[in-house]
């Protein structure tokens, strides 16, 4: 795993991305295009926010008002790292006024003997029986703080739901404002890996 760091202090936002690159792959197809779709998001995230603060300052300018520089931010953490798994994910964070930053997760889980990206079906022997366990689990945990998540919001994981892995868990997350509020951050459900009623692949 190689980095690279890119700072802009400017005069509507400051900027600071650390880009991963995923190396050591045999198939260097695989790895280029991997590389090359988390550059790309990585790039979208940076002009979109850019873009956005020099069109809100024009007009706070023009309105004769301030507001506050902007922010975006890009960071990488390694969840999980094994001879045949990497749990990879970037994390984006943008401030652009009011009361708090606005956070991101995309997630890279790969296969690395297959060379491919895992969905969370990828992980579980039994297709039939791992959603309603998960669900259930997650179910649980939004009804003993129902005062914090929008318990009604939630109706079910699919295949394709965000997740990363750690040393213990499958880690199931969602976006900010998706199950509660955006005070909330990014809420997440620890899914032990121990757990007796899945049968997991990993």
């Amino acid at each position: 795993m190689n980095f690279k760091e890119e700072k802009i202090l400017g005069e509507t936002i400051d900027i600071n991305l650390i880009i991963p690159k995923l190396v050591g792959f045999k198939n260097k197809d695989f790895e280029n295009n991997l590389n090359g779709n988390i550059l790309e998001s990585i790039i979208e995230f940076k002009n979109n926010t850019e873009e956005l603060s020099i069109i809100d300052h024009k007009y706070a300018k023009e309105n004769k008002y301030d507001i506050p520089k902007y922010n975006c931010t890009v960071d990488y953490k390694i969840n999980y790292i094994s001879d045949n798994l990497i749990s990879l994910t970037i994390e984006y964070t943008k401030f652009t006024g009011g009361s708090y930053s606005v956070e991101e997760k995309t997630t890279y889980n790969i296969d690395i003997n297959n060379e491919k990206l895992l969905k969370l079906s990828d992980l579980f022997y039994d297709k039939d029986n791992y959603i309603e366990i998960i669900n259930d689990h997650i179910k649980r945990e939004l009804e003993e703080k129902e005062n914090v998540y929008f318990v009604d919001k939630f109706d079910s994981i699919k295949e394709t739901s965000k997740f990363y892995i750690d040393k213990d868990n499958i880690v199931i997350y969602f976006d900010m404002n998706e199950i509660a509020p955006y005070v909330v951050g990014i809420p997440e459900f620890k899914i032990p890996l121990n757990n007796l009623n899945l049968q997991i692949k990993i």
